[in-house]
């Protein structure tokens, strides 16, 4: 069976994985911001920590 036949293509759900809509478009962003604080302060305390050497 052909993709057309089956009326989606192989992007289009690619496309709605990667693009999350309602509850879940929170959720990723309640992830996202910890994630950034949490990376910014792992390099700042190595940039400190190698700074001091």
């Amino acid at each position: 069976m052909s993709p057309a036949a089956c009326g989606t293509w192989p992007g289009e759900r690619l496309a709605q994985a990667f693009n999350p809509q309602g509850w879940q478009q929170w959720l990723a962003a309640a992830l996202i911001a910890p994630g950034w604080i949490l990376a910014t302060t792992i390099a700042a305390g190595l940039t400190r920590t190698l700074a001091r050497r």
